[in-house]
């Protein structure tokens, strides 16, 4: 009995000597294991904060000395009941505040609990838990300001402006196989933003971002072949259904503005998954001009065309982060997506040199267009966790979209009513955010 005693009152003292130490000072202490040093101070909170915040003798049953009586306890063959620490683990426990499962999570030792073996990595592991843990926990949301270099390439507006064949009647003619296509290749673009902290589990983020491209093409005729128009209206002969040679170009550039609530959703020592909802801004704009030209009365054939969209929507998503406090190192992932109602508004012009008329049209159409973006990659976390880098493969769909090529094509076709298609962005990125 006066063992168990002294076993007891050791415990206690133990308990109350961690309550005043600092955490990550009581997993540094020699032959005591982060797990057990956790319970301690767990039980230290219960001995202060419970309903036997005044009795000063009092310990959590968990942490009491069994007291074995009697002759059937003494002697060489008794041996002690075995500690089962998983049922006295704190991660069996209800969910409190102020540990790491919790919106308020304390510093010092969120998702680094890990034992890395003896030696010296044993000592450079705990040199870098102590460097990156006493911050706010790795997934924890906070205030920041990042800036995002985008290499993207845009998808469906390649477009065939002329088309070499034998003859300038089509009736008899065919194609001899060169091409003049006008595209967009990769071009560089950007995004801003920043966000407010507004606890742990979430905050508000604000984003802008913007692209720019241009593209030009010129092709000849060879031999005694000629060149077909692809963007001439056909209900008029001109020079330009039959040229020697051609000419286009053709720029377009987008923006949007995200404004979001984002929020922790599911959480792990390792693992994060936040929601977002908010609002988004978006524009495009799309310009092209085709020129051909033969020796014949109507001279220089001109076709231009101008598309322009403004929309505003709601917009919602997902994104997950998976952390490794070895390395720093975490793979993300991001998907969003958005609604967005509003005005397209596109002109066609085609124009002679010497005449032939003007052939115009003016298209106005307002209705929702969709938009998927979606992007994974890998991203590094630096001392106190304040510098962020990451680099990933973005994909970016507009759907409903009217394109160049798909607008010139309802004119031509007089069906105006379709002239919606799916329009992509996809290339890479690379930022770097600096988090307070």
């Amino acid at each position: 009995m006066k063992r168990n005693w002294i076993g007891t009152q050791a415990v206690r003292a133990l308990t109350t000597l961690v309550a005043a130490l600092p955490l990550t000072a009581a997993n540094a202490l020699d032959g005591v294991s982060p797990s057990f040093a956790n319970q301690l101070e767990r039980g230290a909170e219960s001995q202060w904060q419970g309903q036997y915040a005044g009795d000063p003798d009092y310990l959590p049953p968990e942490y009491e000395a069994p007291v074995y009586n009697g002759p059937a306890y003494e002697g060489a063959d008794f041996e002690p009941p075995i500690y089962n620490e998983s049922s006295h683990s704190p991660h069996m426990m209800p969910r409190q505040s102020g540990h790491c499962d919790s919106c308020d999570a304390p510093s010092g030792h969120c998702g680094c609990e890990k034992d890395h073996g003896g030696g010296i990595l044993e000592k450079l592991h705990k040199m870098k838990q102590k460097s990156d843990c006493n911050v706010a926990p790795w997934w924890a949301h906070r205030t920041s300001l990042f800036g995002e270099f985008l290499w993207l390439r845009p998808g469906s507006t390649d477009l065939i402006y002329a088309t070499e064949q034998t003859d300038p009647d089509p009736s008899v003619a065919s194609p001899t196989g060169p091409l003049g296509i006008v595209g967009l290749d990769a071009e560089a673009g950007f995004r801003v933003g920043g966000s407010i902290g507004l606890s742990q589990c979430s905050s508000i983020q604000l984003s802008y971002a913007r692209w720019d491209g241009s593209s030009q093409s010129a092709i000849e005729a060879q031999q005694n072949y000629v060149l077909a128009s692809n963007v001439t209206h056909p209900s008029v002969a001109t020079s330009g259904s039959s040229s020697l040679e051609a000419f286009a170009s053709q720029d377009m550039n987008f923006q949007t503005l995200d404004l979001n609530y984002r929020h922790l959703w599911k959480q792990t020592n390792s693992i994060a998954v936040n929601w977002l909802a908010g609002v988004r801004y978006g524009n495009i704009e799309q310009q092209l001009s085709a020129d051909q030209t033969v020796s014949v009365a109507t001279g220089l054939t001109n076709v231009s065309t101008d598309i322009d969209f403004d929309g505003f929507g709601i917009s919602g998503g997902l994104d997950f982060e998976t952390y490794s406090c070895n390395t720093g190192l975490m793979l993300y992932g991001k998907t969003m997506a958005s609604l967005m109602a509003g005005e397209w508004n596109a002109t066609y012009d085609q124009r002679n040199q010497f005449g032939g008329g003007v052939i115009s049209n003016r298209y106005e159409d307002f209705h929702a267009t969709p938009t998927l973006d979606a992007e994974l990659g890998v991203r590094w976390m630096g001392h106190k966790r304040h510098l962020v880098l990451s680099s990933g493969f973005l994909m970016s769909a507009w759907y409903e979209a009217v394109t160049t090529r798909s607008y010139i094509d309802s004119v031509r076709d007089g069906r105006l009513t379709d002239a919606g298609e799916t329009m992509t962005f996809s290339g890479l990125t690379a930022r770097a955010e600096w988090r307070f």
